[in-house]
């Protein structure tokens, strides 16, 4: 839109994307120059934005499995993403112990330092 050939006040303008299909990337710009002291904005709405991160709920739980002594953590979960193991003492600061790297929609680990602790929290995080 160039300014000079608008109306004054407020005008809503519609642009659709030729071809718009789901999962495709778009680029949408606006460059805003002035060219009278009247003040310039763009409102951008009804826009769907893509979501790429782990759309199914998942769990960290303690088995009842040890290996080498220790407990064995399982991570259940949607395959195909990674996941950060989290440790903490007091819940309130946590350290990340392991990347989990999904692929088959259940991963088991050993927090090998757990037995520096006197109690030990987990969670799990993804993307």
């Amino acid at each position: 839109m160039d300014e000079q050939a608008v109306l004054p006040g407020l005008q809503r303008y519609t642009y659709v994307f030729p071809r718009a299909e789901s999962n495709t990337l778009h680029v949408l710009g606006f460059r805003l120059d002035t060219f009278t002291n009247t003040a310039s904005s763009v409102i951008v709405s009804n826009v769907v934005m893509g979501f790429a991160g782990v759309s199914d709920p998942f769990t960290l739980r303690t088995t009842t499995n040890t290996s080498g002594g220790l407990r064995v953590l399982e991570l259940t979960g949607q395959p195909g993403f990674d996941y950060t193991a989290l440790a903490s003492t007091n819940l309130s600061d946590w350290t990340t112990i392991a990347i989990l790297v999904n692929t088959n929609g259940t991963v088991r680990f050993v927090d090998h330092n757990s037995t520096n602790f006197n109690q030990r929290f987990y969670r799990a995080v993804s993307p």
